[in-house]
């Protein structure tokens, strides 16, 4: 789940703006090889209770050199301002599911064409009124970004019918297209400007955020103080010049915090798993691929080398979704069994007894396994995995290579099996990892039963029907194993108490 109550250190307004598109210290490092955004994975919304101390004052970091527009910024800083300047018409519950923000209602028949009546009353902080023309306008310019192109790209057509009502047309079906519409809405022919006009609670003012004095609602905070950083992230915190960081969690870079202080985790949709180049006799077999998603000890990978910040997963959606069926967990001591029968009919041996299986005509089998060397976690997963292949007799190398090298290997197909990391967006379409020509299917894995199992999962109304749809495209995607996820990720906001 997000972050829980915060007492004693803010309004629980401000949190949960703050948390609805919080991604970590680091994001664009993982851009280049993952499908959707390229910085802003999709998160859950909090619960929050009332806070029953407010601090007077709050501070947080902002790159004066870099916009504040939510589409086109570099600056991780600013993309968690632009969480308190800008709204979408959704916002993700715990579970995944859309909940209504400037969106009121909507509509479908087929899930090829909606209907979205805007909440009525919203005014943008110049006091213009909220139109569907601004909604269109706003999914529009997200469409032609990098960071929404990926999950808006099922879009076809995108126009008001009325003052308040969006018109949707989608290329294909999806009924679950409302979790991809959490992308910040601004007014008509400002989505290009450095800070775009928003309804959200606060604006930019000064080198300050303000209340909006148009906001629906009361603002958590007279105003928030924004500072350049100087030094360290962890320095300023700990002496008290910032009051908030977001932290990726276990990623390339550990942040050392120190003083009085809070750490409250919230679920993402970023996913690490492993991937395949089919391309090796070896692993284009599907009982071998089969064999080591069962060997992966999740759990312990979770516990002991992402200390427990992270949800084990072996299936392609996230058990915090409500489409889980937690029998699909998977029995790890099925592994050795499934590779040591797959390698029996292969004829595969430990002739001269060193521990490693020849093949029939005495070659050593190696499997070039590789991972990034710039996150720490991910090399600990991918020994871990090596490992158990070893004791098993697989030869296994495993290339530590920089980022550059990494993502050269993975487009030229230079290894045998990888370590990865992925963005899915909400509705966990996995299209661009398993599908045909999937622009992230680095294995060159096809099998057309895919493609078909996930339009039908996304073409499935809710309810029984999409339950049973997501489990048939689990069902068979686990059968087969072109990939083999792992976990998926929590990230973290770190709160200096003030008292």
């Amino acid at each position: 789940m997000l972050a829980k109550l915060l007492k004693n250190i803010i309004s629980p307004a401000l949190i949960l703006a703050l948390l609805l598109g919080m991604t970590g210290c680091g994001a664009k490092k993982e851009a280049a090889a993952q499908p959707g955004e390229s910085e802003q994975s999709q998160t859950v919304q909090p619960t929050m209770q009332t806070a029953s101390v407010q601090p007077e004052s709050f501070t947080m970091l902002y790159d004066s050199e870099s916009s504040c527009n939510p589409y086109t910024t570099d600056s991780d800083n600013n993309l968690l301002l632009t969480q308190l300047m800008y709204e979408g018409l959704f916002v993700l519950s715990g579970s995944f599911e859309p909940e209504n923000a400037l969106c009121q209602e909507y509509s479908t028949g087929d899930g090829m064409e909606y209907d979205f009546k805007l909440l009525p009353g919203v005014k943008f902080s110049d006091g213009a009124e909220l139109t569907a023309d601004d909604a269109a306008y706003s999914i529009a310019v997200a469409k032609d970004s990098d960071r929404y192109a990926g999950r808006l790209s099922c879009i076809d057509e995108c126009y008001a019918t009325d003052s308040q009502t969006l018109h949707v047309k989608l290329n294909e079906a999806n009924y679950l297209l409302p979790s991809l519409l959490d992308v910040p809405i601004v007014e008509y022919e400002t989505g290009y400007d450095s800070v775009p006009i928003g309804t959200g609670a606060y604006v930019l003012s000064e080198g300050e955020l303000v209340p909006a004095q148009t906001y629906r609602g009361k603002a958590a905070q007279k105003h928030i103080s924004l500072i350049a950083l100087t030094t360290s992230y962890a320095e300023a915190f700990s002496t008290g010049q910032l009051d908030l960081i977001r932290d990726e969690v276990c990623g390339d870079e550990d942040i050392v915090f120190s003083g009085n202080f809070e750490m409250h985790y919230y679920d993402t949709t970023v996913m690490d798993y492993i991937g395949f180049n089919t391309y090796n006799y070896f692993l284009s077999i599907d009982e071998i691929r089969s064999g080591i998603a069962a060997l992966v000890d999740r759990d312990a990978i979770v516990q002991q080398i992402f200390m427990g910040h992270a949800v084990a997963s072996d299936t392609v959606i996230s058990p915090r979704s409500w489409l889980y069926d937690s029998a699909w967990s998977g029995d790890a001591k099925a592994g050795p069994e499934l590779i040591s029968r797959a390698m029996s009919a292969l004829s595969m041996a430990d002739s001269d007894h060193d521990g490693v299986l020849e093949t029939p005509e005495g070659r050593a089998f190696s499997i070039d396994f590789i991972v990034n060397s710039e996150n720490p976690y991910k090399v600990r997963a991918a020994q871990r995995i090596m490992t158990e292949l070893q004791r098993l007799g697989i030869g296994v190398k495993l290339r530590k290579l920089d980022w550059k090298d990494y993502v050269d290997a993975l487009e030229s197909g230079d290894f045998d099996m990888y370590y990865a990391q992925v963005r899915l967006t909400a509705d966990f379409d996995v299209s661009e990892l398993v599908g045909y020509m999937g622009r992230h299917n680095y294995g060159d894995y096809y099998n057309d039963e895919y493609d078909e199992l996930i339009r039908a999962y996304l073409a499935a109304p809710e309810g029984a029907a999409r339950a049973a749809a997501a489990k048939a495209m689990c069902d068979r995607i686990r059968e087969t194993d072109p990939i083999v996820p792992i976990l998926f990720r929590q990230h973290a906001a770190v709160l200096r108490r003030t008292g």
